[in-house]
């Protein structure tokens, strides 16, 4: 095969903020202080404080998660690694995709792991790379299918509310679907063999996607994060809390998308309230009714003073949406950059003065690979 490197913007492929944030051009700096470069990334360094309260907790809730897993080395390793005091991470994240979905999932994974070895050389100091599961995100519609060789399988078997608790009832149809999917190459039989390892009945959709993607990569040190944890949400109380006192979403992005919009098309609009509450079979939004607080889809009903007692007491009932859920990665995990896709950096340039006003460093933005194959033709 022939290799022809060509630049992002002769494609015609790539939206505006895309070329100008791989351009390093000053308008999109406004919004993204940091370029994605070497120098952007020894800053974010120098600038990243995490204490050793918040360390600890991350560890150990760590450890628990990857409990259910026959650790691979490299993951053992970078996991007792990350209670350095000096230890970094770069993250990338997604949906929990049946058999991780697009092409583009295992790419954003191993840009990360990358990355993080090329960040580690440079920084002198441990760089852990981590994929964070997105196994609040309640669109069923989106990661109910995988497409194989021009062969789309569904699971049938989705259900409502967060997807990462989702029970894989009836997944074995799938699984052998996907089994043959695969072809003769020869690798096919050893992913076959991961698959039905992974996805198997009595797992949720969480525990599967781990599986798999510990199977995958776990040889290469990668180290998986499931937020929808108590403890981790517990580090997020003050911005549940700020969120609904003060609603510090809506002015920061309402402010962002004003300039934004001089060159841009504005990815997503901020609500009063950007969270959800977690209850069975529901992820549903809060909304202010003039004196109370009302979860949609018939859920509670509370006063401000009761709901800011009910995000300390049951944080982990709470859910940030798009726009607060990399606050909440990176209030979390001792980040310095993320890695992601163009829809992804349309949002995170609308977010520099929520993470301003919240007093959360900001990461560095990185684009993940982007490939095309073409035909003979």
């Amino acid at each position: 095969m022939d290799v022809h490197r060509i630049a992002y913007s002769a494609t015609g492929r790539f939206a505006p903020p895309v070329l100008d944030h791989l351009a390093n051009d000053p308008f999109i700096r406004e919004f993204l202080e940091l370029p994605p470069d070497l120098d952007g990334l020894r800053k974010a360094a120098a600038a990243r404080t995490f204490s050793i309260e918040h360390r600890s907790i991350l560890c150990a809730a760590l450890d628990r998660q990857h409990a259910q897993l026959d650790l691979h080395t490299a993951v053992r390793h970078n996991l007792l690694r990350l209670k350095d005091d000096a230890a970094l991470t770069i993250t990338t994240g997604h949906q929990l995709c049946l058999f991780t979905g697009p092409l583009y999932v295992p790419y954003k994974i191993l840009n990360t792991i990358r990355l993080a070895r090329d960040a580690e050389r440079s920084l002198e100091r441990p760089v852990i790379p981590v994929f964070w599961m997105a196994t609040e995100d309640h669109d069923a519609a989106e990661v109910d299918h995988a497409v194989l060789n021009g062969r789309t399988i569904r699971w049938t078997g989705a259900t409502s509310g967060a997807v990462g608790k989702m029970a894989l009832t009836g997944i074995k149809q799938q699984v052998d679907e996907a089994a043959r999917a695969l072809g003769p190459g020869p690798d096919a039989a050893l992913v076959a063999e991961i698959l039905n390892a992974s996805y198997t009945e009595g797992r949720t959709l969480a525990e599967a996607t781990r599986h798999f993607v510990h199977a995958l990569f776990g040889h290469l040190g990668l180290v998986i994060i499931d937020g929808d944890d108590p403890a981790l949400k517990r580090l997020f109380v003050p911005v549940l809390q700020e969120e609904l006192v003060n609603q510090v979403t809506e002015r920061t992005v309402v402010y962002a998308n004003e300039r934004i919009k001089e060159r841009y098309t504005v990815q997503a609009h901020a609500r009063e309230i950007n969270l959800f509450h977690l209850r069975p079979g529901h992820r549903s939004r809060i909304v202010r009714e003039e004196d109370h607080y009302q979860v949609l889809d018939g859920g509670p009903r509370w006063t401000l003073d009761e709901l800011l007692m009910e995000a300390q007491i049951r944080p982990q009932d709470f859910s940030p949406n798009v726009l607060l859920r990399p606050v909440y990665q990176e209030t979390v995990l001792p980040n310095i950059a993320y890695i992601g896709g163009g829809g992804e950096l349309a949002y995170w340039i609308q977010l520099r003065w929520l993470f301003q006003g919240l007093r959360v460093p900001m990461p560095v933005v990185f684009l993940r690979t982007s490939a095309a194959s073409l035909s003979a033709k």
